[in-house]
């Protein structure tokens, strides 16, 4: 518990030193997760082999260049994702990995990671005034929330498992108990950026982002969890004291965020490129 805390906490300081920086500090920290979290990735789905091989590095490239494409041509995002689907198996055809599970999951953790990273480099870039900062940091605060006071809430009062062949320690009433803190804060973050003017939307704009980004967390987490459970690792590495991996602390974040992203592009509109 202690470890987790104290590790939370300087996630949370690197992310507020990260914003008092600005966009540049928030990109660079950006790419960097995004290679470190492929890195984690990778060795899991090939086997748990954690040496560095051409084919990793080949990997985390093609991750950096989707994000790169967020920056220079966004609107090629998505059309460029097929590209990169047929280099990575071409990548592992040529490194003579050829079970296809290796593929799909490898796929999968371009989407899961750099894809949905980009969804951030995309915000930080097209929303003017510091926009696309507040609510990357709106979705990673949600997730850390979420996450903290389900762990909090069902280590205490949990009785019915969520899904126990993913992740037997999860409750459904942690699950509650986070979506309802998560909820909380997404109103304090109103309260907090209508008093500085840091992003002028309604209150049940946050309150639905939210629920959407709580939720979604919670899946993300369950997803990862079920990964690592189908390649029998218990964390994807260990950086973070108490916490494994980078891909361990920000699997819900990535889902937050994209729900916090497609929000803001669908429903509210605000965002053009």
């Amino acid at each position: 518990m202690t470890k987790r805390i104290i590790s939370a906490a300087a996630l949370i300081l690197l992310l507020i030193i990260a914003l008092i920086i600005g966009n540049k500090a928030f990109l660079a920290l950006g790419f960097i997760v995004n290679a470190i979290a492929l890195y984690e990735y990778i060795n899991v789905v090939d086997n748990n082999k954690k040496h560095l091989d051409l084919s990793k590095i080949i990997y985390i490239l093609l991750g950096t260049i989707m994000m790169f494409f967020a920056i220079i041509m966004p609107e090629l995002l998505v059309p460029v994702l097929p590209v990169i689907v047929i280099l990575i198996t071409i990548n592992n055809i040529l490194n003579k990995k050829y079970h296809s599970e290796t593929t799909i999951y490898s796929v999968f953790g371009i989407i899961y990671i750099s894809l949905i990273l980009s969804f951030m480099v995309i915000m930080i870039n097209y929303l003017p005034n510091n926009q696309g900062l507040a609510l990357i940091t709106f979705g990673i605060l949600i997730a850390v929330a979420t996450d903290s006071f389900a762990y909090i809430f069902g280590v205490k009062f949990g009785k019915h498992k969520l899904c126990p062949a993913i992740s037997p320690k999860k409750s459904i009433e942690g699950s509650v108990y986070g979506l309802i803190f998560g909820i909380i804060a997404g109103i304090i973050l109103y309260f907090i950026y209508t008093k500085y003017n840091i992003l002028d939307l309604f209150l049940i704009d946050f309150i639905i982002m939210a629920i959407i980004d709580s939720i979604l967390c919670q899946f993300g987490d369950l997803t990862a969890s079920m990964i690592k459970r189908t390649f029998g690792v218990k964390d994807y590495g260990k950086l973070i004291p108490g916490h494994g991996g980078i891909l361990d602390r920000i699997d819900g974040m990535l889902f937050s965020l994209a729900g916090t992203f497609f929000y803001v592009y669908i429903v509210i509109n605000i965002l053009t490129f």
